[in-house]
């Protein structure tokens, strides 16, 4: 069974750590915050693979057309979850 005293010298550190509590609190939101601001920017990007095809010379021919289909169409997606 807890005394008083052990209440009071629970309460009395609880006290004297508020200033440590409150910095380590702004330091987690900060965190917290950055976290969720990167993990948006993260979202905030569409990805296009780069589509192309090697010509009778060997060389690598890019499709651009393919890929700005693509890229429509993962916009268009994107545009319709938003809404």
């Amino acid at each position: 069974m807890k005394t008083i005293k052990e209440d009071i010298d629970k309460l009395t550190k609880l006290i004297q750590n508020t200033d440590e509590y409150e910095i380590g609190k702004n330091i987690i939101t900060e965190m917290i915050k950055y976290e969720s601001e990167r993990t948006q920017k993260e979202l905030d990007k569409i990805e296009v693979p780069i589509c192309f095809y090697e010509n009778d010379d060997g060389n690598k021919v890019y499709d651009l057309e393919a890929m700005a289909e693509e890229f429509e169409n993962k916009l268009n997606n994107k545009e319709r979850e938003n809404v």
